[in-house]
């Protein structure tokens, strides 16, 4: 007995220990650092999975050596030899300790450039930012966060032609609009209880009465005649949309004054036809009024030749 009860605690320590190992192995994290110049300028803490902080080159600071000044131009992972596989993109999922370098180049030609933040319809979300970089090289930045938005790319790249330059960088808002006709209660518990109606539809009476006497709808209920409304069921306004931010892409090439990566689609107005749209009818025709006249010098052959 002695030998079951020393046996079931050695089971059960064991138990309690591996239940400890798995623990600490979901709750490890991983350390994502970022150098400069020999300097760590960044160290980012994440679960496995979790994104990277949005970061760009351009917030890192210039240097100067023997009167040579050094422009940062963009982060890449340790090493790689080829940058362009692994560039430092924010929204990349964390799946291991990573180490990044801050890559250089002489500032031989510079410009300046200002990326704007705007919502597809043009408003301004924050200040508009300045840089400075080297005429025709590419520049990287990352989107930052704004509560409310999301970005149409978590990294946009460009490449520097113009002094003073204008990139914009596109967000869509998160929030869903109101539907017209809904009643939202607010309640505060120091004060009254506020009923804020959205505006719909407006509605004029008609002249002659609507309804039979006998079938008046019941309170609350609106029947429009033709179309059979079930107590319950909300419905979206006709035309009206609701719609949700697509997924962000993860490095978007744009160029000067840009336009929004997902715009409203061309009117058919505006949609020029093709060539076989305008004239397709008149070729049709052509063909086949070809192919009766061939046919007819056939037969008329063969009535010759008989």
């Amino acid at each position: 007995m002695k030998f079951l009860k020393f046996l079931a605690s050695v089971v059960l320590s064991l138990n309690v220990c591996s239940l400890s190992v798995l623990a600490n192995e979901d709750s490890y994290t991983y350390t994502v650092r970022v150098f400069a110049n020999g300097n760590i300028v960044s160290v980012q803490k994440k679960s496995q999975g979790e994104s990277l902080d949005p970061l760009d080159a351009s917030s890192i600071p210039q240097y100067e050596e023997d009167n040579i000044v050094y422009n940062p131009i963009a982060i890449v992972e340790s090493g790689k030899d080829r940058m362009s596989d692994a560039l430092y993109l924010s929204g990349t999922p964390v799946m291991e300790d990573q180490d990044y370098v801050v890559v250089y180049q002489k500032l031989v030609d510079p410009v300046t450039y200002t990326i704007r933040f705007l919502t597809t319809d043009g408003t301004q979300l924050l200040e508009p930012q300045t840089f400075t970089g080297n005429r025709n090289e590419e520049a990287i930045h990352s989107a930052p966060y704004i509560d409310g938005y999301q970005a149409q790319a978590r990294n946009y790249r460009f490449t520097l032609k113009n002094d003073g330059a204008v990139y914009n960088m596109y967000y869509e808002s998160t929030t869903p609009a109101p539907i017209p006709g809904t009643t939202t209660t607010i309640t505060d518990t120091t004060t009254e209880t506020e009923t804020v109606t959205t505006p719909g539809t407006t509605t004029t009476p008609a002249t002659t009465p609507a309804t039979t006497p006998g079938t008046t709808p019941a309170p609350g209920d609106t029947t429009t005649p033709g179309e059979t409304t079930t107590p319950g069921e909300t419905t979206t306004p006709e035309g009206e949309d609701q719609t949700t931010p697509q997924e962000p892409e993860d490095l978007v090439d744009i160029d000067e004054d840009n336009t929004p990566l997902a715009g409203p689609e061309d009117s058919e107005d505006s949609v020029k036809p093709s060539f076989m749209n305008q004239y397709g009818w008149y070729i049709g025709l052509g063909a086949g009024a070809l192919l009766l006249i061939g046919l007819g010098a056939y037969f008329l052959k063969k009535k010759k030749e008989a």
